[in-house]
């Protein structure tokens, strides 16, 4: 009797075990198909990003209400005071440095924008993943760096937070300022010798600069300079550092010395230009001038892809406190 009782214990011992093995498979295969491993990481990352950001705000010290509308418990004091004016070239270009888009505050406060995030929306999107099942992606987001107001076109410069007055807007580049264009080390603040930049090589600017420069024509040392460098100048163009250029002549042998497209200026008429009518020169010349800034800002991200998608994009924008402050979709 002994041996049959013990016999019968294993025997359902046997059959207990496999039973709660059969409900944990059944329970793993439902996580796992549900996006498992994926939407574990997709929340684990995004309490990651809210830690961080809140970290960084709290070391700085910073405060960026500005007297905004409170909004509620998931959207920022800014929410829709700052907006996404426009999503650019987002839907179409594939470059990072020449992808943008716009921002505008729209309130009565300075924005400090410098530590708010851009997230794209991968995260509401599904995809196939490496089961061949559908789990949602994981957004990607860039944050938005520290700048400089005036652009000297120096190596070194003290960088500071990105502040947008009221009325005023960012155009923000996802990529990188290319190290070939010596002015563009940093996000700038747009002034009235900016348009000086376009003529740069090595980076062309998207959009390109717009606006006027200071006229050469109206420089007031003119008058020391003789007739024929006189007239010159008075037809230079704004924004526009004429290039100097030597030719030979192949009949006569003839060494011709250039400024852009005229020959025969004096040595002092073409010091004087190249060295006057340049980015450097008009930033020294009118910093301290009125209405030296202009209302816009451009903004490096610093990404080396693209950051947009061309089509069922979601763009957010997040303050330094990980609070929604405006988003679009297209």
């Amino acid at each position: 009797m002994h041996s049959k009782k013990k016999v019968y214990t294993e025997g359902a011992l046997d059959s207990d075990a496999l039973w709660i093995l059969g409900v944990f498979i059944l329970v793993f295969a439902s996580w796992w198909g549900s996006g498992g491993p994926s939407r574990y990481e997709e929340k684990t990352s995004a309490t990651s990003t809210r830690t961080t950001l809140s970290s960084s705000l709290s070391s700085s010290g910073a405060s960026n209400t500005g007297g905004a509308t409170q909004g509620n418990a998931t959207t920022s004091p800014w929410y829709k005071v700052v907006r996404i004016s426009s999503r650019g070239n987002a839907a179409t270009e594939k470059w990072p440095n020449s992808e943008y888009i716009i921002i505008q505050n729209s309130g009565k406060k300075p924005a400090t924008i410098s530590g708010w995030t851009l997230k794209n929306g991968r995260d509401s999107r599904v995809f196939l993943n490496n089961f061949n099942q559908l789990s949602y992606g994981m957004s990607d987001s860039a944050v938005i760096p520290l700048g400089v107001k005036t652009l000297w076109g120096t190596s070194a410069q003290t960088l500071a937070s990105i502040v947008l007055e009221p009325g005023e807007r960012a155009i923000i580049t996802t990529g990188k300022i290319s190290k070939d264009a010596p002015y563009l080390r940093y996000s700038f603040k747009e002034n009235i010798c900016s348009n000086f930049i376009n003529e740069l090589p090595g980076y062309p600017l998207v959009p390109t600069l717009s606006g006027s420069c200071p006229l050469p024509r109206n420089d007031a040392d003119l008058d020391q300079l003789d007739d024929s460098c006189y007239t010159f100048i008075k037809q230079l163009r704004g924004c526009h550092t004429p290039v100097y250029h030597e030719q030979v002549i192949q009949n006569s042998g003839e060494l011709r010395q250039y400024l852009d497209t005229t020959y025969g200026l004096s040595r002092q008429c073409r010091d004087f230009i190249t060295q006057r009518f340049t980015y450097k020169w008009c930033v020294a010349t009118h910093s301290t001038d009125t209405n030296f800034y202009r209302k816009q800002w451009r903004v490096y991200l610093n990404r080396s892809l693209q950051l947009w998608g061309s089509g069922r994009e979601h763009i957010r924008l997040y303050d330094a406190n990980g609070l929604l402050v405006d988003d679009i979709s297209y």
